[in-house]
């Protein structure tokens, strides 16, 4: 993602004069010295493919746009206002200060004057997920017999489709043991997540992997085996696609041996919550994936294909084959998870179980044996307005403070504070809503018109890097390794 240039409209902002004399040029300068402060930023839907790069503005001339900033008498609410080509702009926020800003569904805080949020997408623009029912039907054979534990992958980088266990798709049901072939495997795609529409007059080619199921030693995984690349085809929204070919083996060139131990994980599992336990319903997994055409855009905000699979598992290493279908100058990269659970309950209801991770992803290194260790551990000592945050707690405002100690492992580029708000539905806790901070720094006033009074809420902070990005501007830009940690808060109950 390239912050650009700001669109024509957009102000910028000059320096005042170090120097005044009269009345005229003293209001002069004060005027200055309010164009100087202020926010200003741009937010745009990058799209990439291959060598291609497509910027779309969002438009923003309607999108409520403005900030808070704490003063020693109160906050003070400074509007903003947004242009049709992605631009926007919030005059008079004075230099310096901290400010918590809006940007239709976005909220920032921070001291940057100058913000990028937009995001880099894979594929080209036009590409979308139909509304109705798409039908993409397989008629393919050349397959070794099927086995339990295998799974299908389709992805399309032009049209940014990714669609992942395809096999649980097919309308007629799943393979059984032994299958050697597709035949009249149908898949609606209005039903996929990353169902994009593939279109071969764009230029879009398509390739569909087969990952079987492995074991080396002790340890089971999935590994692409075969490939099948059908020839250019085009869909259409509504309508049924027919793709017919043969499965082709893929050489098992590859090689991944790994060292994983829990106790790297564990050791910071308190800084999740001193309630938190390993997860007992999510296993920690790795996978080996493909970065298409670079690794410089992370995700793209998307998914990414896998060439390997495998559940976490502690034990001697052993040696994981596996084939690579894909071009050779598009990197690999490894990621894994660590899961984690922290239970939270209003007056003795079942509880809510929130979800810990620690999660990474960064390229695969020249040498096939890869030590497994977060890049990132939580964020630790969380503070509620100076009161430790670990235990349940009544909150003194509704603009209270959070301010927290960096993690034991890793730097973090951002954090995600997300509140989560608890009701008693029954003899249930549950969910009713969320609403999302980005800070670089590591404190953050919660401003007016966020909690609601009277509702409980549990705060989970994310600590994330995405490569070397200057996350405080370029909030959205994503590169490896990425890495992220989560950190709970009690619960807090609002005045």
């Amino acid at each position: 993602m390239s912050s650009g240039v700001m669109a024509a409209g957009l102000l910028f902002l000059s320096a005042a004069p170090a120097y005044a004399v009269g009345a005229e040029v003293e209001g002069a300068a004060q005027e200055k010295s309010r164009e100087k402060s202020g926010i200003k930023g741009r937010r745009f839907d990058i799209y990439l493919k291959d060598r291609e790069r497509v910027e779309v503005p969002h438009d923003l001339s309607a999108v409520s746009i403005y900030a808070w900033v704490q003063t020693r008498s109160g906050f003070v609410r400074y509007e903003g206002q947004g242009t049709a080509q992605g631009t926007f702009t919030v005059a008079g926020v004075p230099r310096g200060a901290r400010y918590s800003l809006w940007v239709g569904d976005l909220y920032v805080s921070g001291t940057e004057r100058e913000l990028d949020l937009s995001r880099e997408y894979l594929g080209r623009p036009d590409a979308a997920v139909p509304s109705e029912p798409t039908a993409l039907t397989f008629n393919v054979d050349g397959l070794t017999p099927w086995r339990t534990g295998d799974t299908l992958q389709l992805f399309s980088g032009g049209a940014a489709t990714a669609l992942f266990d395809v096999q649980d798709s097919f309308e007629a049901g799943p393979l059984s043991e032994g299958d050697t072939r597709l035949q009249g495997a149908l898949v609606d795609f209005s039903a996929q997540p990353f169902g994009t529409l593939i279109d071969g007059t764009r230029g879009d080619t398509a390739l569909v992997t087969r990952l079987s199921a492995k074991v080396s030693g002790d340890k089971s995984y999935q590994a692409v085996t075969q490939v099948f690349r059908p020839a250019p085809f085009t869909m259409v929204a509504g309508q049924e696609t027919v793709i017919q070919g043969s499965f082709q083996d893929v050489p098992q060139r590859e090689l991944l041996v790994y060292d994983y131990r829990t106790s790297s994980f564990d050791t910071h599992l308190a800084d999740v919550h001193p309630r938190a336990v390993p997860s007992a319903t999510r296993a920690s997994l790795f996978t080996v994936s493909v970065a298409p055409y670079t690794a410089k855009h992370g995700y793209y905000a998307t998914a990414i294909p896998d060439v390997l699979a495998a559940p976490l598992e502690e034990g001697r290493p052993v040696p994981m084959t596996y084939g690579n279908p894909y071009p050779r100058d598009w990197p690999l990269v490894i990621s894994f998870a660590r899961y984690s659970s922290v239970a939270f309950s209003l007056n003795g209801t079942q509880p809510w179980v929130a979800t810990g991770m620690f999660g990474t992803t960064a390229e695969l290194s020249g040498s096939p044996y890869q030590r497994i260790e977060p890049l990132m551990s939580p964020v630790r000592d969380i503070r509620v307005d100076g009161v430790s945050a670990d235990d349940d707690q009544a909150l003194g405002s509704l603009t209270p403070t959070l301010r927290w100690a960096p993690p034991a492992v890793g730097r973090p580029g951002n954090h995600l504070v997300t509140f989560f708000r608890l009701t008693e539905d029954g003899t249930r806790t549950r969910i009713q809503g969320t609403v999302t901070f980005m800070t670089a720094e590591r404190e953050l006033t919660v401003p007016p018109g966020v909690l609601v009074p009277g509702a409980a809420y549990v705060a989970r902070i994310q600590s994330l890097r995405e490569g070397n990005v200057d996350l405080s501007r370029y909030l959205f830009r994503q590169d490896f390794p990425n890495a992220y940690a989560y950190a709970f808060t009690g619960i807090l109950h609002a005045p």
